[in-house]
């Protein structure tokens, strides 16, 4: 049976997540031409999408979900895709609208799992960020130390009772991280998972190339996904916002990354973003990504040592 993928959507008229959704659509649509597609909606979202006339939309089903009032845009969006479970019937394969579907996505058909993903940064699994750990213990769940830590971006669900008792979990992890000041879904599903005794087994990170990280860039030319972080990379800034909210939505050069995705907007970005020293670390980590302790002190190494340098950069703004 085919597993039908998931977006949500909360948009505004001065942001540009409706056009990075017809971005990921279009691409989905180029590799996956048949596949189910629902996209779940609060209801300002839903009314204003509804009244486009883009021709993609007529391929996709569109969920109208109501929202407990006082919730940001942000909020919002975290409040459906920690709710999807109750929402989307059958298995499905959830992706964030800063993705790019490179490839025909058959493969996940027949995954066995109830719950899978990949790991954040596309790092070992059991490694974090000092941000990640920051926002871990100021949500209220400790340093989850050894556990598991996966990326939001994308991870495929199936309909079964574990998968619908972690996102019971889940949920009410990520409103008690929202009272502590985190709005951010990852550390409760982290601490989900350890709660609920490790559903989530490890995707490869083809399906989540997470191409603004320095191992995510390893994984470029065999990514199946490509997700280049909205909130703040590099990318997002150069190539996608000049591009997806043009007059014409999105113009001919948002569309190319789609039809030749390694050889127009992303070969772009890596080209700028990786000069020769961060390569070799780049290289050096994706070699490390089975040697967790030696991954971490490589991480943390080069860390240190480029406080001094980038003290000096900022001291001559």
């Amino acid at each position: 049976m085919s597993v039908r993928v998931v977006y949500v959507l909360v948009s505004r008229e001065e942001d540009c997540f409706y056009e990075m959704f017809l971005l990921s659509l279009y691409s989905l649509r180029k590799h996956c031409p048949d596949r189910k597609v629902s996209l779940v909606m609060d209801p300002e979202t839903y009314d204003r999408v509804m009244a486009k006339d883009d021709p993609l939309l007529e391929t996709v089903e569109p969920l109208r979900v109501e929202i407990p009032d006082g919730f940001s845009p942000m909020l919002r969006s975290r409040y459906l895709k920690t709710h999807l479970r109750s929402i989307i019937e059958g298995d499905f394969l959830y992706l964030d609208t800063d993705t790019v579907v490179c490839e025909s996505l058959d493969e996940i058909d027949s995954i066995p799992c109830d719950i899978a993903a990949v790991t954040d940064e596309n790092g070992p699994a059991v490694i974090k960020s000092a941000q990640a750990i920051e926002h871990c213990k100021k949500a209220g769940f400790g340093e989850l130390k050894r556990v598991p830590y996966y990326n939001g971006g994308v991870f495929l669900v199936r309909d079964s009772v574990i998968s619908r008792k972690f996102f019971e979990v889940w949920h009410e992890l990520w409103l008690r991280s929202v009272e502590n000041g985190i709005p951010f879904d990852q550390p409760g599903l982290s601490k989900a998972n350890r709660d609920t005794g490790f559903p989530i087994k490890e995707l490869a990170g083809e399906w989540n190339c997470q191409v603004c990280t320095p191992v995510g860039a390893q994984l470029f030319n065999s990514a199946k996904i490509v997700h280049y972080f909205a909130s703040y990379s590099s990318f997002m800034k150069m190539v996608i916002l000049p591009h997806v909210k043009s007059p014409n939505r999105l113009d001919d050069f948002a569309l190319g990354i789609v039809d030749n995705p390694r050889g127009m907007g992303f070969e772009i970005y890596n080209e700028n973003y990786h000069g020769r020293a961060r390569r070799c670390y780049s290289g050096l980590l994706f070699k490390l990504r089975r040697y967790p302790m030696a991954y971490q002190l490589l991480r943390s190494g080069v860390g240190i040592l480029s406080r001094p340098f980038s003290w000096f950069l900022s001291s001559k703004k």
